[in-house]
């Protein structure tokens, strides 16, 4: 998700939470706050609940069960795709 998107600046997390940065611009890090609210209503409305978290509002929140099957979980991942 990270490479084909230049408006993820960073991934990072530990086990099933992992937190997604989405800048403006990789270089400033500038925070992309209302792309951030737009990824989290178009999930929303495609059944993936996430929550945006950090002192910016720009990072997104992913809490995936570990016993998740790899179709929910490529779903999840295609609605997150398509909100950015």
């Amino acid at each position: 998700m990270g490479g084909a998107l230049p408006q993820i600046g960073d991934v990072r997390g530990l086990g099933g939470m992992i937190a997604v940065e989405l800048v403006t611009d990789r270089t400033t890090k500038a925070p992309a706050k209302e792309l951030t609210g737009k990824l989290l209503a178009e999930a929303l409305k495609r059944g993936v609940i996430l929550l945006s978290a950090g002192t910016l509002g720009n990072v997104v929140r992913v809490l995936v069960p570990l016993t998740v099957e790899d179709a929910v979980l490529d779903e999840g991942l295609d609605a997150m795709e398509l909100g950015v």
